[in-house]
Order: C-alpha cells, then structure tokens, then sequence
C-alpha cells in the first residue's frame, strides 16, 4: 500500500486491518513536510493515496473494502 501519514483515507484503510495492519506492506510517499513525494512512489508513478499495487501489477486507487483486495490478491480473509 502506497500512502502518506497525513492522508485520511490511508488511516482508515489502515484501520480495516484492526491488528493485522501491521502485515500491510506499506509505502510512505510523503516527505515529512508534505511538500513532496519520495522518489520510490514518483517511479511508481503515483498520483492519489492509498494506492495498491498487487503482484500481478493491477492497481487500485483509494480506499478499498477487504473483500476486493483478498479477491485481487488471492489472500483469504480470516473472520
């Protein structure tokens, strides 16, 4: 997950996660002043927080339900 501290669209997709946030291989593009991006996220090319790209390259764009990402990722929940 690409994302920025200061974003809230990543806290709360962060939040989704509950405990397991922690498994969340995660990005910061932003540098501590909010005035840039860090360069692994402009090679990326992204443009919009939280940003998934999954192993197959396919990307989603803002925040997203659980279920969509375990369906793209082929990553099960566990309820």
């Amino acid at each position: 997950m690409y994302g920025a501290f200061w974003c809230p669209h990543c806290k709360e997709q962060k939040e989704m996660f509950g405990s397991s946030a922690k498994y969340v291989d995660y990005v910061e593009c932003s540098t501590p002043d909010r005035s840039d991006q860090t360069q692994i996220c402009k090679d990326a090319n992204i443009d919009g927080y939280p940003t998934w790209i999954l192993q197959d390259g396919t990307r989603i764009e803002g925040k997203t339900s659980l279920e969509i990402l375990s369906e793209k990722s082929d990553c099960p929940l566990n309820n």
